[in-house]
């Protein structure tokens, strides 16, 4: 059992949050998902949020 988030996941479950593909983050955008995260920001919104920022 893998620990992803804050809650137990199962090893498939926490592969899926890898991705091959490196996102065109800026420093900026790192420590504005970090305090997404910090704040218990739903996975979806912080998918909203990349995406919005990253233009996709």
């Amino acid at each position: 059992q893998n620990f992803t988030h804050t809650h137990p996941t199962t090893r498939t479950q926490a592969s899926l949050y890898l991705t091959t593909k490196t996102l065109p983050l800026d420093e900026q955008d790192l420590e504005d998902v970090k305090t997404l995260t910090d704040a218990s920001v739903s996975s979806k919104h912080i998918t909203n949020f990349l995406n919005l920022r990253i233009g996709t």
